[in-house]
C-alpha cells in the first residue's frame, strides 16, 4: 500500500506590524573573588557597552544583577537612558 503525503496549508488573513517594541537587556555580572584580577576591565567593558547602547535610537530597558556569594539587583527593567555606569562601590 502506497503512503499518502499530507500537505497542510496555512493562509495568512491578517498582518499586524508591531512598532513599539523595546529591546530588553539583561546583564549578570560576576564580582566574586575569582574576578578580582580583571574586575576593573570587566566593569570598564560593561560601562562602554552601556554608553554604546544609550546612543542607539531604539528604546531599550535594562536589568543588571551582580553577584559574588550573594546577588544584588542593581536595576530591574528600567529605561536604559536612566541607567548609570557601574562603579567600584
Amino acid at each position: 500500500m502506497a503512503k499518502k503525503k499530507v500537505v497542510k496549508k496555512t493562509t495568512i488573513t491578517e498582518e499586524t506590524i508591531i512598532t513599539d517594541e523595546k529591546t530588553q537587556i539583561v546583564c549578570i555580572l560576576d564580582t566574586s573573588a575569582s574576578m578580582s584580577s580583571i574586575i576593573e576591565e570587566a566593569r570598564g567593558g560593561f560601562n562602554k557597552f552601556l554608553r554604546d547602547q544609550k546612543e542607539l535610537p531604539d528604546e531599550a530597558t535594562i536589568t543588571i544583577i551582580v553577584f559574588d556569594n550573594l546577588y544584588e539587583l542593581i536595576y530591574d527593567n528600567i529605561d536604559i537612558k536612566k541607567a548609570k555606569e557601574l562603579t567600584s562601590q
